[in-house]
């Protein structure tokens, strides 16, 4: 027998050889990745994508193919041992989102509802084994979550520099002590009388200490003549007293600050603003002028003078011009 008849023999021979024992080499790699269904007869429910091994990543259809006779209603899964929820299936489809699920490998079954009962049922299940790899995505995410990470920090950076390189304009110490000044005024003094100056005064004093919230004293002090005692009834001086007071209250009321009401009586109603004053740790007294009355070449008045010489609190004078009043 020649050299080359005897190759050909040898291929012929490894071929044959192959050819028996290529089954049962694919028999032992399935049993590998899926497990082994004891019937060899054909089964009711089978899996028909994706193929069985497969690498399942994001949401995956896993689709079935059943008897003639088996209407999609019968038709069961479960991932791992645990049945799917209906929602999750659309007709003879498992709509998987595997992004629930470790990576690994997970095993899907499918069966009919029908033969749950029947004696063994195990063995009309199609089984069959996927591997779940999500680290792609997982990876993505984390991509993203790090690019806008490095945004926000550099953004911060950017605006921590720019801070810093542009500094506010310097103040003067003058300038700063008057701001502090006036936000720290905390109680205000206005002497009321029902006059136009005087509700003019009321409203100055509400502006000046709306940022702080600062309660608004309104004060009206009742003359009491030296021949008649300090605790002798004046019914209409009383009566129009608390008629100012009220009117003056509905001004601070409109800002949304504290009214406080105090009627006071004395000989001297500078001194009895003065009192009120001390009595009450006031802040800042705004004290309304009458425009006709300095307008006349008259003085500012016998208790505006009292209240400007003995008073060691700041006092802020208001006085509108007279062609400046209006309807006042």
């Amino acid at each position: 027998m020649s050299d080359f008849n005897r190759y050909q023999l040898r291929f012929v021979f490894c071929s044959l050889v192959l050819l028996i024992l290529s089954p049962a080499y694919d028999s032992r790699g399935q049993d590998q990745t899926t497990p082994v269904n004891q019937s060899v007869s054909p089964r009711p429910v089978e899996i028909i994508s994706p193929l069985p091994g497969s690498s399942l990543h994001s949401v995956v259809e896993v689709t079935v193919r059943t008897a003639d006779n088996i209407p999609p209603s019968r038709v069961r899964f479960a991932v791992d041992g645990v049945p799917r929820h209906p929602s999750e299936v659309r007709g003879l489809t498992l709509i998987w989102d595997t992004t629930r699920f470790s990576n690994g490998r997970h095993i899907v079954e499918v069966w009919d509802s029908a033969l749950e009962q029947s004696p063994g049922f195990e063995q009309t299940k199609d089984r069959r084994a996927f591997s779940v790899t999500n680290e792609m995505e997982a990876n993505r995410h984390t991509s993203i979550g790090g690019i806008l990470s490095a945004i926000f920090f550099a953004g911060s950076i950017a605006g921590l520099l720019w801070w810093m390189l542009h500094p506010p304009a310097p103040v003067q110490a003058a300038v700063a002590h008057a701001v502090r000044g006036v936000s720290a005024v905390r109680r205000i003094l206005v002497p009321v009388k029902g006059t136009s100056y005087s509700d003019r005064a009321v409203e100055l004093a509400c502006r000046l200490g709306q940022d702080q919230q600062a309660e608004i004293i309104l004060t009206h002090v009742i003359e009491v003549p030296l021949a008649l005692p300090l605790s002798t009834p004046l019914d209409k001086e009383e009566a129009r007293a608390r008629e100012v007071v009220e009117r003056s209250s509905e001004i601070v009321n409109l800002h949304g600050l504290k009214p406080v009401q105090i009627i006071e009586r004395d000989r001297d109603v500078g001194r009895g603003v003065l009192r009120v004053a001390n009595d009450n740790d006031v802040d800042l007294v705004v004290l309304g002028l009458n425009p006709r009355r300095i307008s006349a070449g008259d003085s500012v008045g016998k208790s505006t003078e009292t209240i400007l010489r003995k008073s060691g609190i700041e006092i802020i004078i208001d006085m509108v011009p007279e062609d400046q009043k209006g309807g006042q």
